[in-house]
Formats: C-alpha cells, sequence, structure tokens
C-alpha cells in the first residue's frame, strides 16, 4: 500500500493553524482537516516547553540520508520525501496491514536521535534529569493518508517535488538497496 505520511517539526503547525492541523492524538485517514481556530492555537503556542523548532537546511539534509538508513532497517520503501524547515512529507509504499503508529514513532524517534547527535548532543534516554540536553524535534501529531488510487500517484509526487521550488530539501531517487515493501 502507498501512503502520504505528513508531520510538524515542535512548536509549528499547531492545532487551530489556519493552514489545516492534525487533531492530536489520532490518525487522519482520508479526512478534511479542522476549521482554523486562532485561539486554540495561540493555546498551544503559550503551552510550548521548548522553543519552535525551524529545520536548517543541513538538518534537512540529514533528514534525508538518516531517512535511507531507517527504511532499510524499519522494512518500508521512500518514494519521495520532502523536508521543508517546519514539517516532513514522506510519500511511501509499506506492507498491507502495517501497524502505520508504530512505524512513524519508530521514524520520528530514529530522525530525533540522528538530529541530536548532529547537534553535539548526546540522544536524551529522559525527558527528565540526568544533566543532559534535550531537542524537542517533531509533535506527536501526523497524518498519514492512503493514496488508494494510483492514478493521482504521479500528481501527488509532483506536488511533493515542487516543495524543493520553497527551500525544502527534496529526494525522489533511493538507493537500491531500500526494500520491503
Amino acid at each position: 500500500m502507498i501512503g502520504l505520511l505528513t508531520w510538524p517539526a515542535y512548536g509549528t503547525w499547531l492545532a487551530g493553524a489556519a493552514r489545516g492541523w492534525v487533531d492530536p492524538g489520532s490518525v487522519q485517514e482520508n479526512t478534511t482537516l479542522p476549521e482554523p481556530e486562532e485561539a486554540l492555537s495561540t493555546l498551544r503556542r503559550r503551552g510550548l516547553k521548548w522553543p519552535a523548532v525551524r529545520l536548517e537546511i543541513e538538518q534537512r539534509r540529514l533528514i534525508l540520508v538518516d531517512l535511507a538508513r531507517v527504511a532499510r532497517l524499519r522494512r518500508f520503501t521512500p518514494l519521495v520525501a520532502a523536508v521543508a524547515s517546519d514539517h516532513v512529507h514522506l510519500l511511501l509504499a509499506v506492507d498491507e496491514g502495517r501497524d502505520i503508529p508504530r512505524l512513524v514513532q519508530l521514524i520520528k524517534g530514529a530522525l530525533s536521535r540522528a538530529l541530536t547527535v548532529a547537534a553535539g548532543d548526546r540522544p536524551a534516554i529522559s525527558t527528565v534529569g540526568g544533566g543532559l540536553r534535550h531537542h524537542k524535534w517533531w509533535t506527536r501529531q501526523y497524518s498519514f493518508r492512503l493514496v488508494e488510487d494510483e492514478r493521482i500517484l504521479p500528481a501527488v509526487r509532483n506536488r511533493l517535488l515542487e516543495h524543493e521550488s520553497q527551500g525544502a530539501a527534496v529526494q525522489e531517487d533511493w538507493p537500491p538497496s531500500i526494500s520491503g515493501a
């Protein structure tokens, strides 16, 4: 099966945002986005524990490189990835029946560790104590939408590839050793 996975960087694309948002704690499958709610967005912004994350171009490229490693380990096939300063889109192929919430957790966790190490910190084992600086790279929310009609797949690919003109790091061609879907 082919799906489009999208998740925001921490502190960006908050609930209530005018450009759309993902309802906390739920997997959105082929649903419409909630209406903008400025009061909710303001409330979420006040509740942030760390500064909002804006990924630099080097970090965006690192995510693409590490995504290839994660794909091999977690057995999915990336088709197109677009890493913007405030969110990631990943068009991927996975086996039918795959536990998507668990896969998302594994992908985001691995990419968080790679970003933390690249930032010069040891990956935090715990968010409490230990004297380790902790980076919160992603929100818990994400959107996963099945691409059920393969006729629209070229349009989805093209839309993701267009992100490059807006400063995103984009990759379509993956090493041939990535397989598993």
